[in-house]
């Protein structure tokens, strides 16, 4: 016979089983058992140990997240375009990205555009935006100096972002420097059926003196057009290249300051034959951050100031495009996190504080 799904509720104790099971309504759990009857044959009984099963995690009080660390996105994830990775996470869609184009626009539960998804790169805001007839707000990112990505879904992501948040992390010194403090570094060499040429990219990283360190990258892919399996022509040829540079300083304290400066230059051809248009993306942004370790009364604290500016500039090359279009956004911004710990009475309570501002100027 078969026992009813267990719903929320006291554990209960379920007589010659030795099993205890715990469960919530939202995850019913079902235990089944049998029974045979016959006639009674000596044997030795074996008495086992109970077995406890319980939810460690508690019931989900905050919104759903996915993240992609450096050893998934290397393991599971290796040499696929970002749009390819992001549609692969629970809830989310991605517009371009592929066939050449250096934007990608990311959808969560069906909401995208005017800030309902928030996209972050180390902190900074990326808001270029421009009205047409695809998504209104895009990004683009080297995605060979990824090392996190990070989802939320629905509120809590991000100040302003009813959808969720993307947030990504870019390499750094800690990624490369070998655990005695000496240089370290990467080199990453990878040929496709659609590359025009071997994507290649570099990272390397070097302590200057006690207290300071020194990382360097940068990173040039080139993909090509393409016969599609119904023997269309896809144009897909995209050059794209990146550099970073970060100085980091270490104080006595423990503290933590950064100053880091990256570009990023993609040149491809967008929209159809009849209105193609040779498109050159260029992307310059200049931050400085700073992690504060038990400061004004046992908080910690980090966050990033940082300027931002991606423009657009677009050349028509054949058929009915004969207009030369030009979008730039330029972003300055701030955010400021922190958190705390503490003891009230008998209660452990975990504090967060969040404070962020920009200003986007548009052309």
């Amino acid at each position: 016979m078969a026992g009813p799904g267990l719903n929320s509720g006291p554990a209960r104790l379920l007589s010659g089983t030795g099993f205890m099971a715990r469960s919530r309504a939202a995850t019913p759990l079902l235990i089944a058992f049998t029974v045979t009857a016959g006639s009674a044959v000596a044997q030795d009984v074996i008495e086992l140990d109970p077995i406890s099963v319980t939810d460690d995690q508690g019931p989900e009080t905050g919104p759903g997240k996915t993240t992609l660390d450096r050893q998934t996105l290397e393991e599971q994830h290796p040499g696929a375009p970002l749009d390819t990775v992001l549609r692969r996470v629970p809830g989310v869609s991605v517009q371009g990205g592929g066939d050449g184009s250096g934007e990608m626009a990311v959808n969560i539960r069906g909401l995208q555009d005017q800030g309902r998804v928030a996209v972050t790169i180390d902190g900074v805001r990326q808001n270029f935006a421009r009205s047409g007839h695809g998504a209104n707000g895009t990004f683009t990112v080297d995605q060979e100096m990824l090392r996190e990505v990070e989802v939320t879904r629905g509120l809590g992501g991000k100040a302003g972002a009813i959808a969720g948040a993307v947030e990504m992390r870019t390499v750094r010194a800690d990624d490369l420097l070998q655990p005695d403090g000496s240089p370290g570094g990467e080199v990453r060499l990878r040929y496709g059926t659609l590359s025009k040429s071997p994507t290649v990219h570099g990272a390397w990283a070097k302590r200057l003196g006690a207290a300071a360190d020194l990382t360097i990258a940068a990173t040039r892919v080139e993909n090509d057009s393409y016969i599609a399996p119904n023997g269309q022509y896809v144009d897909a040829w995209q050059l794209a290249r990146s550099g970073l540079v970060s100085l980091g300083f270490d104080t006595e304290a423990g503290h933590r300051f950064t100053f880091s400066a990256d570009m990023l230059s993609q040149d491809y051809v967008q929209g159809t034959a009849a209105t193609a248009r040779d498109t050159d993306l260029r992307k310059r942004t200049y931050s400085a951050g700073f992690e504060l370790f038990d400061v004004l009364g046992g908080w910690n604290a980090d966050g990033v100031l940082y300027r931002t500016r991606t423009q657009i500039r677009q050349t028509p090359v054949a058929g009915l495009a004969i207009d030369t279009r030009l979008y730039r956004t330029e972003t300055t911004g701030l955010l400021v996190e922190a958190d705390r710990s503490f003891t009230f009475g008998d209660t452990w309570h975990d504090v967060s504080l969040s404070l962020e501002g920009f200003r986007d100027t548009v052309t």
